[in-house]
């Protein structure tokens, strides 16, 4: 996901940013269908509905805080500066759920 909001920040070009597009929205379909299901396994059988309104939740509300946050530094920076650092941010975090020995084992 970081990787192509990376590319769609680099480039002027609209091919190249669809192809980025594409590689951020296949990103995000695969954590998305991943992360909600380990949560939901590592949760007890009691819990499972409230685990699942969290995820919803925390997923639904750090979208419209991010639009917010970053259209706001957007218009102060621009958008693919923003995009680059979002990018980059995206790529530090995946780096450190693919070294983190708990979410490696789960």
């Amino acid at each position: 996901m970081g990787l192509g909001i990376g590319i769609i920040a680099l480039t002027p070009n609209l091919a190249i940013g669809i192809v980025g597009s594409s590689v951020a929205g296949l990103g995000y379909g695969l954590a998305a269908t991943h992360l909600t299901p380990l949560a939901i396994n590592a949760s007890p059988q009691s819990h499972l509905s409230r685990t699942t309104a969290t995820m919803t939740l925390t997923q639904n509300l750090s979208v419209i805080a991010t639009f917010a946050g970053t259209g706001g530094l957007a218009e102060v920076t621009g958008p693919a500066t923003i995009a680059l650092i979002d990018g980059l941010l995206l790529i530090t975090i995946g780096v450190a759920a693919l070294t983190s020995r708990s979410f490696r084992e789960t």
